[in-house]
């Protein structure tokens, strides 16, 4: 939410705002850290400030390990050695200045407020204790949305010097504004400071590695994974002249000519895309949906429309929570223990995210010099988990199981008794018949002296899908009469398609011909290397 919140801002909005969240202050523990203090009075202190926001703002979320030039190479010293961005006891300096920070609000005794534009703006809500703890549960984790809030007396005083700056604010009087201005100044150099008039990322008014480090992690997740040293310079320049607009950056990644190249024959260019991106881009472009019917939608064809929650009796308080814009997570990550996406969102094992940038595997990536992160996930165990969750997607009768929407079945089929199926409401399914009628060819194409009509009826089939998957792709690299059939994969798709089903123009049973062929193509595509890795 965050980023979606600040993706085409300032890339100092968004780590102002992380910095402030106490989801990241519970996940990075830097909630309620303090200065050191000393417990028993003899002069030595017992406790230190929390070191690992510290540490990880500059390792993940900024600057970096080394210093970098413009174009991701390393900054040399004289003996020709990398020179560290940052050193311990930076990290500790650094650890200093993000203290005293704490919950803003407090889950008020009583019923839950009427709701009216933003919650808990009534003064009641707010707290005065450090130490006071968010609730997790109901609506009441809304909490979680709102800053946290300065207590100066907990802050660490005096001067900080860390990663190449020196923060001073010692002549600022109040102790809540001077605890405020230190963050906000280290963080406006990791990240620069927009419109301020001044230049960014030179060493003197923010650091220099920012643009590259950051730069690069995006056209990782963009694009390829192995950007050359002059598209990162020519992003990273846009970064640095932007002042870190996001919008701005990743207008630069994604039409930089290296990014727009139509070359699919390049070895080099490219990602391995992680199991739920995969996922996500088919459901999205398969219209897949939840039976749910949470608004009005007419033009769904069959028996699950979307229509509004009141009109099934929908509980009234659960309306209100509906418009708190409390939401939960849709737990179909895995469906069993042989089926799964691999990556289950907001459960990370550790900050580095669910694979490493720098990842390579043994042998021609490695001995090339290349990296490939999400290729970390596709170990043979994982990837036939991922297999065998598309066949649930596309095969399964019921779809992919997901979150219930009134918290367990009974209350699902209570809600919406009216329905039929009302225990698998929540499932996500792909509307096939509807695909059927759209994506393949409602008359037979003309018959030719080398392919039938339902061949040449099938090819538009798997082009119809390739348009939506693969952008053409797959049509613009294997023409149905080039190589061999075991190494033309569109081709063996195409004959595949042709010799497991009756004539879908026959009159006997079309639409089901037509719907088992584009399940077994959609199958058999999206399980591609073509589409798995994007080009």
């Amino acid at each position: 939410d965050m980023l979606a919140a600040y993706a085409f801002s300032h890339y100092r909005d968004a780590l102002g705002y992380v910095n402030w969240s106490p989801v990241m202050g519970y996940w990075l523990s830097s909630i309620k850290n303090q200065k050191a203090i000393d417990l028993d009075g003899d002069g030595i202190y017992d406790s230190f400030p929390d070191e690992n926001l510290a540490r990880e703002n500059m390792q993940l979320f900024s600057i970096g390990l080394y210093d970098l030039w413009s174009d991701g190479t390393l900054i040399l010293d004289e003996q020709g050695l990398p020179q560290p961005t940052y050193t311990n006891d930076d990290i500790k300096e650094f650890a200093k200045i993000i203290t005293g920070q704490s919950n803003s609000h407090i889950q008020p005794t009583g019923t839950i407020p009427t709701w009216g534009g933003v919650p808990f703006e009534d003064i009641s809500y707010k707290t005065n204790n450090f130490n006071s703890s968010l609730t997790t549960r109901s609506n009441w984790s809304v909490t979680y949305h709102y800053p946290m809030k300065m207590w100066g007396d907990k802050h660490s005083p005096g001067i900080k010097t860390f990663a190449g700056t020196t923060i001073d604010n010692t002549t600022i009087q109040d102790e809540d504004e001077l605890a405020t201005a230190d963050i906000e100044d280290a963080l406006d150099w990791l990240a620069g400071r927009p419109n301020d008039g001044m230049p960014d990322y030179n060493g003197i008014n923010s650091h220099v590695s920012t643009p590259a480090f950051i730069s690069k992690l995006l056209i990782q997740r963009f694009t390829t994974s192995n950007p050359s040293k002059d598209y990162l310079h020519r992003v990273a320049t846009s970064f640095k002249n932007s002042e870190g607009h996001l919008g701005a950056t990743i207008k630069a990644i994604l039409l930089d000519p290296e990014a727009r190249n139509l070359d699919l024959t390049d070895p080099v260019f490219g990602l391995k895309k992680s199991p739920i991106e995969a996922y996500m881009q088919a459901i999205i472009a398969m219209e897949g949906h939840s039976g749910l019917p949470l608004y009005n939608n007419e033009g769904v064809t069959d028996d699950r429309k979307y229509m509004y929650l009141e009109t099934y009796g929908y509980p009234t308080t659960q309306l209100e929570g509906q418009r708190r814009d409390v939401r939960f997570m849709q737990k179909n990550v895995s469906i069993s223990e042989t089926a799964s996406l691999t990556i289950d969102p907001f459960y990370a094992q550790t900050v580095f995210n669910f694979y490493q940038p720098d990842y390579t595997k043994s042998g021609v990536l490695a001995n090339e010099g290349l990296v490939a992160p999400e290729m970390q996930l596709a170990t043979e165990p994982e990837v036939i988990k991922n297999i065998n969750y598309f066949n649930q997607l596309i095969f399964g009768n019921t779809g992919i199981p997901g979150t219930l929407l009134a918290r367990n079945e009974a209350r699902q089929q209570e809600v919406f008794s009216s329905l039929g199926n009302t225990e698998n409401l929540d499932h996500l399914i792909l509307p096939f018949e509807t695909l059927a009628e759209t994506l393949y060819p409602s008359v037979a194409p003309t018959a030719t002296e080398l392919r039938t009509s339902e061949s040449l009826a099938d090819e538009l089939l798997v082009d119809a899908l390739d348009k939506r998957l693969m952008s053409g792709m797959f049509k613009m690299r294997y023409s149905y009469t080039s190589g061999e059939d075991d190494l033309n994969p569109r081709k063996v798709i195409i004959d595949t398609l042709t010799a497991s089903f009756n004539d879908p123009y026959d009159g006997t049973d079309d639409i089901s011909d037509r719907i088992g062929k584009l399940k077994e193509a959609l199958y058999l595509m999206l399980l591609s290397p073509e589409y798995q890795v994007r080009k």
